[in-house]
């Protein structure tokens, strides 16, 4: 079950992410529990994903066919499930951006797909801005986001 600071963090990046896609018509975000089909049979609910505007036919009323991006706050009882686990999952998926908030790590990481794999973009800590590299011009000031107890 996610903490009270898991979801705050959530709605904070929830409220960033409507924001910057409003500008413009640019997409929708959607907040767990709507999961994204990452094969056949397999599915996955991320905290956030975000379907771009032409995309839009990957939504589905109970699921999404894929997502342009995803975001996990990590959860302190399984730490590798966010980290490895579904990093490797998304990726195979062919999602092209990822983001990893981690308060025990006290960063946010940013995760592109280059050749079928994640590289990282960035991995920015309090002080310091997280930016998308698919959504341009889309960033979040990692202070507010870590830690919000």
């Amino acid at each position: 079950m996610p903490s009270r600071a898991h979801q705050r963090r959530v709605l904070f990046l929830l409220r960033h992410l409507e924001d910057h896609l409003r500008e413009g018509l640019r997409g929708e975000v959607i907040v767990a529990p709507y999961p994204v089909r990452l094969a056949p049979g397999s599915f996955r609910e991320p905290d956030l994903l975000v379907v771009l505007t032409e995309h839009r036919s990957w939504l589905t009323p109970r699921f999404a066919e894929s997502a342009d991006l995803v975001v996990e706050v990590v959860h302190p009882d399984d730490p590798e499930r966010d980290r490895v686990t579904k990093r490797r999952e998304y990726a195979l998926a062919g999602i092209p951006e990822y983001w990893i908030v981690d308060e025990a790590e006290g960063a946010i990481t940013v995760l592109a797909l280059e050749r079928g794999a994640y590289v990282v973009a960035g991995r920015h800590g309090p002080g310091e801005v997280a930016r998308s590299k698919l959504l341009p011009g889309f960033e979040v000031d990692v202070a507010p986001c870590l830690p919000l107890e």
